[in-house]
């Protein structure tokens, strides 16, 4: 069937899918078998994701991967230049969204969040890729982030994304609601399951989310770089006068965005 059980692990850190009709780990003998032949049905299903023409196989041959990735745990570690790509293109959809992150999130349970995010980061940092590209591997790795939750190994690498958002207008100052929800949702991963990275990168966390905030309500089209104090623990001056030069006066915006900002308040 395609139901699925979400067990919450180490106190919230890590959500484990477990797609039906599983409802806990497999034995040890199907964990071996399915991870040896395993590379036998991750292309073709790949293949049937990002190839074929109606909803319904891809949706099927999707569901048939998470739980091939489930039973075959670490073993797909083989297969992410495979696995990756398709699952990019798959987040796309939003019928098949659901689905990617939780084939991602899966992978973060047994495959070590380094080697999934060198996959991910580069594709979300390339300025030459259309934005949709970039939100799907951002959403892809707020799934592996939330699923290494119990490995613990994603707190070191969140400099490495926080770097790849804070360095791209695509996301900071995107006027669609996708690329800022693609970034919230990583946000909100890295709160859920990286606790100890959470507070070593807590001033750039925070200067995030307030830019997000922000960028509803401006309109200026100069880049607003990170400042200097924001590399270490900052100031409460610091974040105030570097907030209030990135924002601009109700004058500056758009009838809706006063409408907007006037709801807000």
């Amino acid at each position: 069937t395609s139901g699925r059980v979400e067990t919450l692990m180490m106190g919230g850190r890590t959500l484990l899918v477990m797609p039906g009709p599983l409802t806990q780990r497999p034995r040890l003998g199907a964990r071996l078998m399915v991870g040896h032949h395993l590379g036998r049905a991750v292309w073709p299903l790949c293949n049937e994701v990002t190839t074929a023409w109606q909803e319904e196989p891809r949706r099927r041959a999707l569901t048939l991967l998470r739980t091939l990735l489930v039973v075959g745990e670490d073993a797909a570690h083989q297969h992410l230049h495979t696995l990756v790509p398709a699952l990019v293109k798959a987040v796309q959809e939003p019928a098949l969204r659901a689905l990617a992150c939780d084939c991602a999130a899966v992978l973060a349970c047994f495959v070590p969040a380094g080697l999934l995010l060198s996959h991910l980061l580069p594709r979300a940092a390339d300025e030459s890729a259309d934005v949709g590209s970039r939100c799907a591997s951002l959403n892809l790795i707020a799934a592996v982030i939330r699923g290494s939750g119990a490995r613990g190994d994603a707190d070191g690498a969140l400099g490495g994304v926080l770097a790849v958002i804070e360095g791209s207008d695509a996301f900071l100052r995107a006027e669609g609601t996708a690329a800022r929800g693609a970034v919230a949702g990583v946000l909100r991963s890295m709160c859920a399951a990286c606790g100890p990275g959470c507070v070593a990168e807590r001033a750039r966390l925070t200067w995030i989310a307030l830019h997000l905030t922000s960028s509803l309500y401006t309109t200026s089209p100069d880049p607003i770089s990170l400042p200097p104090s924001f590399s270490s623990s900052p100031s409460a001056p610091a974040l105030t006068s570097h907030m209030s030069a990135s924002t601009t006066s109700a004058a500056t915006l758009s009838p809706a965005q006063q409408q907007a900002a006037a709801e807000a308040e």
